[in-house]
């Protein structure tokens, strides 16, 4: 697969042109357009973890980090009952 990155900016109308594209002509191509973050178009997205833009903290990225972790009957199988090839 051969991939080429353009960048553009869309058109009051709403289209897009591309020029001068390393293809040959009758060359089959997929198009898939993708928003690229500005600075300005950052500050208008609100973090998911804040209601500020603030960076979000470990605690908020891994809220199980550090949590005891319990483990009842550790060394007994588990679903024994469920395997078909010990009856």
């Amino acid at each position: 697969m051969n991939a080429h990155r353009v960048v553009q900016v869309i058109g009051q109308d709403g289209k897009l042109l591309l020029q001068d594209l390393p293809f040959e002509e009758g060359d089959t191509v997929e198009v898939i357009i993708l928003e690229v973050a500005t600075k300005s178009r950052r500050k208008e997205v609100a973090s998911p973890y804040h209601s500020s833009n603030q960076k979000p903290s470990m605690q908020d990225l891994y809220p199980l980090r550090g949590k005891p972790i319990e483990y009842t009957h550790p060394t007994q199988p588990v679903a024994q009952d469920e395997w078909s090839v010990l009856e």
